[in-house]
């Protein structure tokens, strides 16, 4: 997980984001906060200015099975 951390770094430096260590830190989280199953399927993919995390899936089946599972 180490690696996808350094990675998510590097991308969110390179187009100016201030919040890079944030972002970090979900990443490196994310495993444990969503169990294994949903880590293997979807991702962290920023953070809106309004604080919600936004987040990629690998297909339109997670997604809408993330969005079940929000509340």
């Amino acid at each position: 997980m180490e690696r996808i951390g350094r990675e998510v770094e590097r991308e969110l430096a390179r187009k100016g984001d201030a919040d890079t260590a944030a972002i970090s830190r979900i990443v490196e989280a994310w495993p444990g906060a969503v169990g294994e199953a949903v880590a293997r399927n979807a991702w962290p993919l920023r953070v809106g200015r309004d604080g919600t995390l936004h987040v990629s899936t690998s297909s339109a089946t997670w997604a809408f099975e993330l969005d079940r599972l929000s509340p």
